[in-house]
């Protein structure tokens, strides 16, 4: 029950006509002289505190109040067509207030149930996910074997590194050499061909004498045109003499004859390596130190330059990778030079995961107790195996090599994981162990777990189909 203080001091004064303000004053009057015995029911309506219609002298009240103000007395205080008047419009905007505030509740209550079917929904059927984790049948083996593999299943990786060092000159040495080159001799004798032995000599304006090395035809003119050949001469004794600049050369066997003015030749290059006495060159150790330290140097990039190197479906053959030096030792022994250079040059050699595991398996367990197709193996671990190459070998000559490998593997029946998520893409769950029959041959179990678990669904998208493996 509310007390009839508390509605009529809400009431907006500005829209009440003159004879409800009459009323309240009356009503406000009556408070003041301490005659509360008026409260409001559930309806706005106005009626009498129980305690005044009963005698109560000397209960809660002063017996004035209860003497003096009897119901008969309050009830012509208040005109029957008075004090409704009031109640009921105090009691009409109390109901409104009830209703706006039970329409706001039953709109935010709609709201909220809405977003929670929403975000129910974009779980189940937009970010829905699924986890299958599968067990694929495996054998550890052991093996010390030589393999024959075709060179066309094998893959070469190949790369260069070159460094150098100057090395400072020491070492006293007395050297002789003679110098070396090239030279055209051409035929402008007739239309048949010439032949010079070994050793014929080609002398200089100046008396200088060359040799060619290896005999040689020179072939016959074709019509005004001489005919030529190219030839390596050595200077007839050693010094640096001989080292002398591109220069015309006869032929005097020839001399005497028809043919000495028509037979000649002609160097396009200085002549190199003419030497006598003593020079300083790099002491021989220096050398080996220098070379020693380059190779390791160049070894070491080259190795990680090789360990980047990835090929899908292939495994590499790390431990048995193929080196090939070469430096500029002989310009150094002789003087010429002291900065000393050296090129390395390494082959890797990978070679197809299914192929090695296959030849693997094939070898220790026997083609007859196979019943898989052996492509469909693969090496889980290929870190313990060793592989011994050969010396050396020639991979552009070779249609085979042999490969030694020993240590131990782990070979795995192997899977397409993609195919398997996008055979299960849409499928209902329930079909999932159906589905999985495919596989019975090369995985030993299979399970899944669904987010949210309520789904029927495998996902429309395969990216939110995740497969995991895990090798008991």
């Amino acid at each position: 029950m509310r007390d009839i203080r508390r509605p009529y001091r809400n009431l907006n004064t500005k829209q009440l006509d003159s004879r409800d303000k009459k009323i309240l004053r009356e009503v406000e009057e009556f408070e003041n002289d301490d005659y509360q015995d008026l409260e409001f029911d559930r309806d706005g309506a106005a009626v009498m505190k129980a305690s005044s219609h009963f005698g109560m002298d000397g209960i809660g009240r002063k017996n004035k109040i209860q003497s003096d103000y009897d119901i008969l007395q309050r009830d012509d205080y208040f005109s029957a067509n008075k004090i409704p008047n009031l109640a009921n419009q105090v009691g009409q905007e109390n109901k409104s207030k009830s209703r706006s505030k039970r329409k706001w509740k039953f709109i935010l209550f709609l709201i909220l149930l809405s977003g929670v079917a929403y975000g129910i929904y974009t779980w189940t059927y937009v970010s829905n996910s699924v986890l299958i984790t599968v067990s694929p049948k495996y054998k550890n083996i052991d093996i010390d074997d030589t393999f024959e593999i075709n060179v066309s299943d094998l893959r070469i990786a190949s790369s260069t590194e070159v460094a150098e060092k100057t090395i400072p000159k020491s070492f006293p040495k007395e050297i002789s050499s003679k110098a070396n080159g090239i030279i055209i001799i051409y035929n402008n004798y007739s239309k048949a061909s010439q032949k010079f032995v070994k050793n014929t000599r080609f002398k200089t304006k100046d008396g200088k004498i060359f040799r060619i090395t290896e005999s040689v035809i020179v072939p016959g003119k074709s019509g005004k045109t001489p005919g030529s050949i190219k030839a390596r001469v050595f200077a007839d004794t050693y010094g640096a003499e001989y080292n002398i600049p591109p220069s015309d050369f006869t032929i005097p066997s020839l001399k005497g004859t028809s043919k000495y003015n028509s037979f000649y030749a002609k160097s396009v290059a200085k002549m190199t390596g003419g030497a006598s006495g003593t020079v300083t060159t790099v002491a021989p150790e220096d050398v080996i130190a220098t070379k020693k330290d380059l190779t390791a140097q160049n070894s070491e990039k080259l190795s990680t330059y090789v360990k980047n190197i990835k090929y899908p479906g292939y495994i590499s053959l790390m431990n048995a990778p193929i080196y090939n030096h070469t430096d500029n030792v002989n310009d150094l022994a002789n003087g010429k030079n002291n900065n000393y250079i050296l090129t390395s040059h390494v082959k890797v050699i990978f070679i197809k995961d299914s192929l090695l595991a296959s030849i693997l398996t094939k070898k220790v367990m026997g083609s007859n107790n196979l019943n898989d197709d052996l492509n469909q193996l693969r090496l889980n671990d290929a870190s313990l195996l060793k592989f011994t190459l050969p010396n050396n070998i020639n991979l552009q000559q070779n249609a085979t090599m042999t490969i030694l490998i020993s240590g131990k593997a782990q070979i795995v029946w192997d899977y397409n994981s993609e195919t398997i998520k996008s055979i299960l893409v849409s499928k209902e769950i329930k079909d999932f162990s159906e589905i999985m029959k495919n596989y019975v041959n090369i995985l030993s179990s299979q399970s899944y777990e669904l987010n949210p678990f309520w789904q029927k669904y495998f996902p429309n998208d395969i990216k939110r189909i995740e497969i995991k493996e895990i090798i008991q």
